[in-house]
């Protein structure tokens, strides 16, 4: 007996991740300007949450669709939470990030 499947664990995570978005949103709003990267944070998160439902939805897309626009929304998810760190720690602006 299974208690919880892969894909709902995966929702649960992605709706975890959208709860902790909104309230990274919600502290760069309220945060002062010297406070960078919070914004950039959550939309990775929201990038990854995509990625996650995406996944999710390999057995009603077309496999190659949903791996694929998965796999790049991840890509996207991790560059957008890694570019503001390194942005904030090297001094440079806080920009789109560069793959």
């Amino acid at each position: 007996m299974t208690l919880l499947d892969p894909s709902t664990i995966i929702l649960m995570s992605a709706l975890m991740g959208g709860a902790m978005s909104v309230v990274l949103f919600a502290a760069d709003r309220s945060f002062p300007a010297e406070i960078r990267g919070l914004g950039h944070w959550a939309v990775g998160l929201l990038l990854l949450i995509a990625a996650a439902v995406l996944f999710n939805l390999r057995g009603v897309l077309p496999p190659a669709l949903a791996l694929l626009s998965a796999n790049s929304m991840l890509l996207w998810g991790w560059a957008w939470l890694w570019s503001a760190p390194s942005a904030s720690t090297t001094g440079r602006p806080a920009g789109a990030p560069s793959i």
